[in-house]
């Protein structure tokens, strides 16, 4: 009943702009593949003033949502590598929700004072977190177009104990990442699931998706308890990016690869460095 009043006592206008919010980064996900997070992250926290916190346990819980239904038809489709997602999970779950209890404890006992600090401050930290997906992103942009002029057939490596335990490993440091910031899901994982676990392309999405709704749902509980989750608004995004996530899957076979990622990294690279200004000259 909460979250209705919550909804309900919003001004039509802001309502209306989450919704369109929700529309658009559905739309992008639809379109790219790319997650929630690192899509939702910067609209909330330039766009609709949300506190830096606040916009970590409202993505997540955005992108938990928006992805169940994904969980549900890759199981279908059995495109889940479970073995390989527990693998994974047994270093990020515990990662994740050893960083988000940290990060929300945090702030407990600070002064208003203190507290917009710490916000300005973490607000600067995602936006370095979102920098780095960038990098990622570009990378796998290059060795993607490099792939696509080469004649020769993509080898997949079989994985081996070794290899399964640096993705357990590297699993911690990608699940404090997401406990902290709700951003990686998919940019972060997906190389590791590729390099390490030597999954083919549809295991890789089906299971990064898996291992994303997981991550992401774990930080929103997190999150939520420690009142830092603004679930109206999470809610009605989630609402929106129904039809966004319905065109833009349709549209995705209309549009080449090699001009979506390049839109996707062109669109986070202008919120990644929107963000940065914003931070340095609040901390300033």
């Amino acid at each position: 009943m909460e979250i209705l009043d919550q909804i309900i006592n919003m001004e039509p206008m802001r309502i209306l702009l989450i919704l369109v919010i929700g529309l658009v980064v559905g739309f992008l996900i639809g379109l790219t593949g790319i997650g929630g997070g690192v899509l939702s992250l910067p609209a909330l926290t330039e766009i609709l003033g949300v506190e830096s916190t606040v916009a970590v346990g409202t993505a997540s819980l955005y992108a938990s949502l928006t992805k169940i239904y994904a969980v549900f038809e890759h199981y279908r489709l059995k495109t889940i590598d479970f073995i390989s997602s527990c693998i994974f999970l047994s270093g990020a779950l515990p990662g994740c929700i050893i960083v988000g209890y940290i990060t929300v404890k945090s702030l407990e006992g600070l002064s208003k004072t203190e507290q917009l600090s710490y916000q300005q401050n973490f607000k600067l930290l995602i936006a370095y977190i979102l920098l780095l997906t960038v990098f990622i992103l570009v990378f796998n942009f290059i060795s993607f177009l490099k792939k696509e002029s080469s004649s020769e057939p993509v080898k997949i490596e079989k994985p081996n104990t070794k290899k399964q335990i640096i993705g357990a490993m590297l699993g911690v440091f990608i699940g404090a990442l997401i406990g902290v910031s709700s951003i990686g899901g998919g940019a972060l994982v997906i190389p590791v699931l590729i390099i390490l676990f030597g999954l083919s392309a549809k295991e890789t999405v089906g299971s990064s998706i898996f291992i994303g709704v997981l991550l992401t749902l774990a930080t929103a509980i997190i999150y939520g308890k420690g009142g830092q989750l603004d679930y109206g608004i999470a809610i009605l995004m989630a609402f929106g990016s129904i039809l966004g996530v319905f065109f833009g899957t349709r549209l995705t076979e209309k549009v080449p690869d090699k001009i979506l990622q390049g839109l996707v990294i062109g669109i986070i690279t202008l919120a990644c460095i929107t963000m940065l200004v914003r931070a340095h000259m609040a901390i300033n």
